[in-house]
């Protein structure tokens, strides 16, 4: 179809010239919209990566002994500038059948603006405890005062 814009058999004229540049424009959109579904396209086409982590995952802890109340636990210096108080929490010894204090310790954080959560316990309908683990959760590692934030296995705050 002949844009009616375009006149035809003038002397002088190049009517497929004035043709080209529509031609082209359509071209180069088509071509685009082909690379963009070629790109959408070649991702990843499973989500193992995303449900599978890398690190061997220790199976639920469930246990029908209560976990002792956590340790108050005064921490050292900071060694080092940015450096995050993760707070020691109760685990379970199958080999010992009891539960066992971890103690807590500096880390570096994978990004700034989190801080520590230590894994806690909580009540399964059945009565039986079971592990939740420790995650790094938003929050400020120091406030505006300079004291240092973090949480114990009951996911109370303290500052020191």
């Amino acid at each position: 179809m002949v844009p009616p814009n375009v006149t035809i058999g003038r002397t002088g004229s190049a009517p497929f010239l004035q043709l080209l540049a529509p031609m082209m424009r359509t071209l180069r959109t088509m071509g685009l919209m082909l690379f963009g579904a070629l790109v959408i396209g070649a991702g990843c086409y499973g989500y193992d990566y995303a449900v599978t982590p890398a690190y061997p995952v220790r199976p639920a802890v469930s246990v029908a002994v209560a976990p002792p109340p956590p340790i108050a636990e005064t921490p050292p210096r900071q060694p080092y500038p940015g450096a995050v108080w993760m707070a020691g929490y109760w685990d379970w010894r199958p080999d010992l059948g009891r539960h066992i204090w971890v103690a807590g310790h500096w880390s570096a954080a994978p990004r700034t603006g989190v801080v520590w959560m230590p894994p806690s316990w909580q009540v399964s309908p059945g009565g039986t405890y079971y592990r939740v683990p420790g995650r790094w959760v938003a929050g400020t590692p120091v406030d505006r005062y300079g004291r240092h934030l973090a949480y114990d296995s009951l996911g109370r705050p303290y500052y020191f």
